[in-house]
């Protein structure tokens, strides 16, 4: 008898009908012999709306109430498919991430999981239901509840395979897996049967919907395979993630799309001798690793024209409010600081191994892009990623015409 985990994202539960069809697959995973642990995320855009409406309730509600707040969604939702499972003759049993034995650091909106406590969910799989557990939660040492951030359905799937040595994790979503390039944007995307964790862990920073960046990279740490498959074909088995060593070595696997990004420039002069700028940049990054702010691109350059060094920085969109308010409160050290923020931009990122030793590649991405006249606002390189920032008009266009001189539809490049 094998035990799986598997991981029903939001939009693969859109309505009742979807946990319906999800219930249908846990079942037959648990028909063919395995123990299977389902960790779900809210139904639709649940947690969107809840949050919303805490915004319109408070403007900016207390941290500790919103995430009482936001765990119900998936409360609800793990309470929902577990009644649906049962509606289909298999016994299941829904958890809370307190019921579940899910602990996290106390940090509100963004706590980390500290570790797992997986009796109540082996007692349950030994009397042979199906256990479905509400992800995105978790609960401190002092009965806290807590939500765990941005992927962090992800991760306590990811963890919760690792604590019940499960074989592997399935993730489900309306995504057959993982292509060249999302399909709907290149409709000759290839679908890939077997990627690297390194490679899907640089995707997933270049923005791939997948999985989130720190589920991979729990996955890669504990060697913990990940299979992405479609929820409406059962029969697929979509993309495996695994050891490099038994997926395919090709150059550039895949290309992927990055459109929540905004670029932040934060240009300060330097004159009276008395330049502070380099510390106060130090301490905005602090602040941003306090906050869990992920920085894209960094571009640092000090001007010739003029007594002035300007710092130049992708992030999230949704954090821009946050980063701006960071800046007013460093005023001593980052003095009179002129900031642009362009939000119309995005980011495009040709994913693939050895990339570092190879200049044609980067030469060919330089080539495509002057060709077609599309201006490049930033680049960075490293062995397995390249990526571009460009006006967001120009995106979807060099997304085809990358995928296509790279020949991914058919192969990857050697």
């Amino acid at each position: 008898m094998g035990r799986l985990v598997q991981k029903f994202s939001g939009t693969a539960l859109p309505d009742i009908e979807s946990i319906k069809k999800a219930a249908e697959i846990a079942i037959r995973a648990a028909e063919e012999g395995n123990e299977v642990t389902v960790v779900v995320a809210s139904i639709g855009k649940t947690s969107d709306q809840l949050r919303s409406i805490a915004d319109n309730v408070a403007g900016s509600p207390n941290a500790r109430d919103l995430d009482m707040l936001l765990a119900s969604a998936e409360q609800a939702s793990a309470a929902l498919f577990s009644m649906a499972i049962q509606s289909l003759g298999w016994p299941a049993r829904s958890f809370t991430a307190a019921q579940a034995g899910i602990v996290t650091e106390s940090r509100h909106g963004n706590a980390p999981i500290r570790e797992i406590c997986t009796d109540e969910i082996e007692n349950s799989l030994e009397r042979g239901e199906i256990a479905v557990v509400a992800g995105f939660q978790g609960i401190t040492e002092s009965q806290e509840v807590t939500t765990v951030g941005d992927g962090g359905v992800d991760a306590a799937a990811i963890a919760l395979t690792c604590s019940l040595e499960a074989e592997r994790c399935d993730v489900y979503s309306e995504n057959e897996g993982v292509c060249t390039a999302d399909p709907r944007i290149v409709s000759d995307a290839r679908l890939l049967a077997a990627i690297s964790y390194e490679e899907m862990l640089e995707l997933s920073a270049a923005g791939l919907p997948h999985m989130h960046p720190q589920a991979v990279e729990l996955a890669m740490d504990n060697n913990v395979p990940i299979r992405i498959r479609p929820i409406n074909n059962y029969e697929n088995l979509g993309t495996i993630i695994t050891h490099k060593f038994i997926v395919p070595d090709n150059t550039v696997c895949s290309v992927a799309l990055d459109e929540e990004q905004a670029s932040l420039s934060i240009k300060v002069y330097t004159t009276g001798g008395d330049d502070k700028s380099l510390e106060g940049f130090g301490s905005l990054f602090a602040r941003l690793d306090e906050l869990s702010i992920s920085t894209g691109m960094i571009m640092l350059l000090t001007r010739e024209d003029e007594p002035a060094q300007e710092l130049t920085f992708t992030v999230d969109k949704r954090h821009v409010a946050k980063v701006r308010s960071i800046l007013e409160s460093l005023q001593s050290t980052i003095d009179h600081p002129i900031v642009r923020v362009d939000t119309q931009i995005a980011t495009i990122s040709v994913v693939g191994r050895g990339l570092s030793n190879r200049p044609e590649v980067v030469g060919n991405l330089f080539d495509i892009l002057s060709r077609a006249a599309i201006p490049v606002q930033m680049v960075s390189t490293s062995d397995l990623r390249v990526s571009v920032v460009m006006p967001s008009q120009y995106a979807r266009q060099a997304v085809k015409l990358v995928h296509s001189r790279f020949q991914l539809p058919f192969k990857a490049i050697d």
